[in-house]
Parts: structure tokens; sequence; C-alpha cells
């Protein structure tokens, strides 16, 4: 028994939240450039997207449990895909691939926003 949370409500607190967070940064700098935000709020929804896509079934929703019901986390990173590579090279490969398209939008979007980080 579990209680099942929509992506949808996930998502619409975090977008509150950030939306909050981002008028209090605005009132309280004048420093901070068009380019900039519209950038932070661009990597802000990749987060967002690459939370769905890591921890949200495909349904689109999360259960929250106190049971367990033998679902179990992966926290070795790379064993799991290499243990597949023997039996299950399609999907090995298509997790390897898929693992580095998710996060390139992130070595990009991390430079850009430290260089343009205005100072306090």
């Amino acid at each position: 028994m579990g209680i099942e949370v929509p992506y949808i409500s996930v998502f619409l607190i975090f977008i509150a939240v950030w939306v909050v967070y981002r008028f209090i940064i605005h009132k309280k700098s004048d420093s901070i450039t068009l380019i900039h935000e519209i950038v932070l709020n661009i990597f802000f929804l990749y987060i967002l997207a690459v939370i769905f896509i890591t921890f949200f079934k495909p349904g689109g929703s999360i259960t929250l449990s106190l049971r367990d019901n033998g679902k179990r986390a992966n926290i070795v990173p790379i064993a799991e895909t290499l243990r597949s590579l023997h039996f299950e090279k399609r999907y090995a490969l298509y997790n390897i691939f898929g693992n580095i398209l998710l996060f390139v939008p992130f070595g990009f979007f991390v430079p850009v926003l430290l260089n343009s980080v205005p100072s306090c």
C-alpha cells in the first residue's frame, strides 16, 4: 500500500517554489540580466525533465510506500550496465548512450551559468 503522487503535482510545486525564489532574488538584485534569467529558467526546466526521466515511472507518477516491495535503487552507477553487457547488449548500449545524451546539456549549462553569475 502506498501513495501515488502524479508528476504534474510535483512539477507544479517545484515551479511555484522556483517562481517565488526568483521573484525574491530579482527584488534583491538589479544586476540580473534577461539572458541570464532565460538560461537559468531553461536549466531549471531541464533539471525537472531529468528528474522526471530518472525517477518517475512511465505512467507519470511516483509511489511512496513504507513497505519494502522488492524494488531497490541501483546505487552502484556502472555495475548494472556492465552486467547487462553480457546478457542484453541492446539494453546496455541504450542505457549508456541514453545517460550520455541526458547529461550533455548539463555540461553546457553549468559553465554558462557559472560565468554569468552576477557578483554580489
